[in-house]
């Protein structure tokens, strides 16, 4: 029995080292592309062009909208018809709302230009982050705790001192939680590559009466007392 626990003792050595010289994450890439509309479309095809890499596009968009519910349920139908879904709205009417929609990666810009036909586009940002590198280490390390289950189940099958059984079932339940935490951060990172996470904000058009425009006139007649340009 000594002996079997020696080498348990030994292997579970070796492979506590293994598993944390596979745990060296990479750190993932940052692009920020908040350049004007004509470049972001280059920068998109530049990106779709490189299918070996995977990317996280996240994007936002600020509009001013005549009537902020109806922009919001066209915002909605718009998304649905591209493929995606509104993950979460928040609707102040009449004054704002905000909407976090999820859309086919692919289908990113074509559903931005959509949204931008609701109101007067304020302000558009589109940026990436590069998760190759994180996705392929999570996979081997994945692939490394499940061998490492696998195998202490062969030798709990093996096992038969109570001390060895107890030391091994221990381990199998470490193992396995570290199983199910990186499957399920994989799965979170193929989704955000899969769909892109655009951030819409509406905010209701401002329409000034006679005195507001009056108002206005006025402020612009003093603001050029002061500054031509």
């Amino acid at each position: 029995m000594r002996s079997l626990a020696n080498r348990l003792s030994a292997f579970f050595l070796v492979l506590a080292f293994a598993l944390s010289a596979a745990g060296c994450a990479s750190k993932a890439a940052f692009s920020d592309v908040s350049a004007p509309v004509g470049e972001r479309a280059q920068q998109a095809e530049f990106e779709a062009a490189r299918p070996d890499r995977m990317l996280v596009w996240r994007a936002s968009m600020k509009l001013e909208v005549k009537d902020v519910e109806d922009a919001a349920g066209k915002a909605d139908s718009a998304v649905r018809q591209a493929g995606g879904h509104v993950d979460d709205s928040n609707v102040n009417a009449p004054e704002r709302a905000t909407l976090r929609i999820r859309v086919p990666a692919d289908r990113l810009n074509a559903t931005l230009d959509t949204l931008a036909a609701l109101g007067a586009e304020k302000n558009r940002s589109v940026s990436s982050q590069d998760v190759t590198e994180s996705m392929i280490d999570m996979e081997a390390r994945l692939k490394n705790a499940i061998a490492l289950r696998d195998r202490l189940r062969t030798l709990l099958d093996r096992a038969k001192d109570v001390k060895d059984v107890l030391d091994i079932e221990r381990e199998l339940v470490r193992v396995q939680s570290e199983i199910d935490s990186m499957d399920g951060r994989l799965k979170n990172l193929r989704s955000q590559v899969q769909y892109a996470t655009v951030s819409l904000y509406l905010e209701r058009k401002t329409i000034l009466g006679p005195l507001g425009y009056i108002g206005n006139g006025i402020m612009w007649v003093i603001e050029k007392l002061f500054v031509i340009q």
